[in-house]
C-alpha cells in the first residue's frame, strides 16, 4: 500500500478546471483576430498583385512607340498554377490630349468583384477594389524653344 502524506502539494481537480475554462475563453477571444488578420493578408496580397500588373502594363505603353499606344482590355492571371492563380480585367484608354500629348489610364479589376451594388457589391468587397494609374505620355520632339 502507498502511503500518502499531507505534504504534498499540487492541483486539484476544481483549479484545473477552472484554469481550462479561463484558457478557452481567451482562446476564442483570440481566434477572431486571426481570421480578421488573414483576410486583410490575402485582400492585401490581391491589391497587390493588381498594382504589379497595372505597373507591368505601365512600363509596356512606356517601351511601345507614342504612335502605337492603343486603348484596350485584356484579361491577366498571375500566380502559380498549382497554387491559384488570381484573375485580374486590365483596361487601358489612351486619349491624346495634343498632336504630342497622350492621357494613359490603366484600370485593374480582380475578377469576382462585384458589378452591382456599388464599389464593394459584394461581401469582401473591399478585397477586390480596383487600382488605378494615371500617367501622361508625351512624343519624342524638338520643342518651339531649342533651336
Amino acid at each position: 500500500m502507498s502511503h500518502i502524506s499531507k505534504n504534498q502539494h499540487g492541483f486539484t481537480m476544481v483549479e484545473t478546471c477552472i484554469a481550462l475554462v479561463f484558457m478557452t475563453i481567451v482562446f476564442l477571444g483570440v481566434a477572431p483576430l486571426l481570421v480578421y488578420a488573414v483576410n486583410y493578408n490575402s485582400g492585401a496580397a490581391i491589391r497587390a498583385g493588381a498594382l504589379a500588373v497595372a505597373q507591368r502594363k505601365l512600363e509596356q505603353q512606356r517601351a511601345t512607340s507614342f504612335d502605337n499606344c492603343t486603348s484596350s482590355t485584356e484579361t491577366v492571371s498571375v500566380g502559380q498554377p498549382g497554387s491559384g492563380l488570381q484573375t485580374y480585367t486590365l483596361q487601358t484608354t489612351v486619349a491624346s490630349t495634343s498632336s504630342t500629348l497622350k492621357t494613359i489610364t490603366i484600370v485593374v479589376t480582380p475578377q469576382f468583384r462585384s458589378t452591382s451594388g456599388g464599389q464593394y457589391g459584394v461581401t469582401l468587397g473591399w478585397k477586390y477594389g480596383q487600382v488605378t494609374i494615371y500617367t501622361m505620355r508625351t512624343s519624342i520632339s524638338i520643342g518651339s524653344n531649342l533651336g
